[in-house]
């Protein structure tokens, strides 16, 4: 797995990342509904194009996995995504 900063927020980029945003609520927040996800999911676009560090893994799959400093975001064949510990 490739490890990258990206510095451009392409349109493709936004939308891939958002994608394994949803993902990853959708597997670890079930308490939320899901209009309750789609009324958040309209703000993770521009949150995505302000995350002054954006570090992604990619392999030949895509992109599977976001960092962005206090979380980490990944995307398995399962469809199920683990939080990175912030204690360390």
């Amino acid at each position: 797995m490739k490890i990258i900063e990206m510095k451009e927020r392409t349109p493709l980029l936004v939308q891939q990342l958002l994608e394994i945003w949803e993902s990853f609520v959708r597997a670890t927040h079930l308490f939320l509904s899901d209009s309750e996800i789609e009324k958040i999911k309209g703000y993770v676009p521009q949150a995505i194009r302000e995350i002054p560090h954006l570090i992604v893994g990619e392999d030949d799959r895509g992109i599977r996995h976001i960092d962005i400093g206090e979380r980490s975001y990944g995307k398995h064949g399962t469809g199920i995504c683990k939080q990175k510990s912030t204690k360390e």
